[in-house]
């Protein structure tokens, strides 16, 4: 006879489950009420709508390199072209906004689709430095195609989010509409995990060879999960653009893509919420931290260090052992 004690981890980890449906829901309420709980204060929610942004982002890059496993440094670079083409189709073309997202989204999933092509080659440091090189080029394009993108000296005046005459103005209708693109897409990557598609992703990333040996097209895989996280890029650029009204070569430089890296790992590679949370945690010790100015790369490192030896997974795994006492 099996004893009493043998279901134990099975019931804890089966009462995890609900913890975490109940903390999903308290993050939709407190994100729905955010602008009723600042005050409507418009410094709160532009920090707020930056950390959205951040969520729609990471959760992208999660999907590729936390999910699939491919170490891929164009992300930001995907970011970057949606962000030009939906700034320069609303403002110059007087494209309507859906349009130009349409484009933003498209162009960078055909982007990482030419990516994907070295990837299904490529793994590890070789991948990374391929993707890292169109980074590199993406950028130089960014800088240097002075009469499309102004150099340095960026795109401005660019319109906000708009749909059938009505424009996302203002700061509290801004947030909303950021944030009904953030919660769409972390159901989706929720939703992703569970079908076959998203099965496949984790399986690639335990192990590639292993994959393919029970039927997996991994070619096909990791290019679906280049050209999804390439939309979601897309998509957080086209919003960027439209919420800020201003961007430049800056936004887009190796120091988004550091931001990025540490928010996946924080989070814990693979994991929807843990990332999401992890974003939204980000910005907040940036405006937190902004004291320190170049110290607090060091308080992040720090974090890293501590995070990569008590919990490797992510700060999703630190709570599932602290709520069974395994910590």
């Amino acid at each position: 006879m099996m004893p009493a004690g043998a279901l134990r981890p099975a019931d804890s980890g089966a009462a995890v489950v609900p913890v975490a449906r109940a903390f999903m829901v308290l993050a939709v309420v407190t994100s729905l009420a955010f602008p009723l709980i600042v005050g409507r204060q418009d410094y709160a929610l532009y920090s707020a709508t930056s950390a959205l942004v951040y969520v729609i982002l990471a959760t992208g890059y999660n999907i590729l390199i936390g999910m699939c496993g491919q170490l891929a440094m164009s992300h930001v670079a995907f970011f970057g072209i949606g962000a030009y083409a939906s700034a320069l189709l609303t403002r110059d073309a007087g494209v309507p906004f859906p349009a130009a997202m349409a484009v933003a989204i498209l162009l960078p999933t055909l982007s990482a689709f030419v990516m994907a092509r070295a990837a299904v080659r490529l793994s590890g440091p070789y991948l990374a430095l391929v993707t890292f090189a169109f980074h590199s080029m993406a950028l130089t394009v960014f800088i240097n195609w002075v009469d499309v993108t102004n150099g340095w000296g960026g795109v401005s005046r660019i319109p906000p989010a708009s749909l059938l005459g009505w424009r996302a103005d203002t700061s509290i209708s801004a947030y909303y509409v950021v944030l009904s693109f953030a919660l769409a897409g972390v159901l989706l990557a929720t939703r992703l995990k569970a079908t076959r598609l998203g099965r496949a992703f984790f399986a690639i990333r335990e192990n590639r060879l292993a994959a393919r040996g029970v039927g997996i097209n991994t070619a096909a895989t990791i290019t679906a999960a280049f050209c999804i996280s390439g939309a979601y890029a897309g998509i957080a650029g086209s919003l960027d653009a439209a919420f800020v009204h201003y961007i430049d070569p800056t936004s887009f430089g190796l120091s988004r893509l550091i931001d990025l890296l540490i928010i996946v790992i924080i989070g814990g590679r693979g994991s929807v919420m843990g990332v999401a949370l992890a974003a939204l945690g980000f910005v907040a010790a940036l405006e937190y931290l902004r004291f320190l100015q170049d110290w607090k790369l060091m308080v992040f490192g720090l974090l890293l260090v501590v995070m990569t030896n008590v919990s490797p997974n992510g700060v999703g795994e630190l709570a599932r052992k602290l709520f069974r006492g395994k910590a």
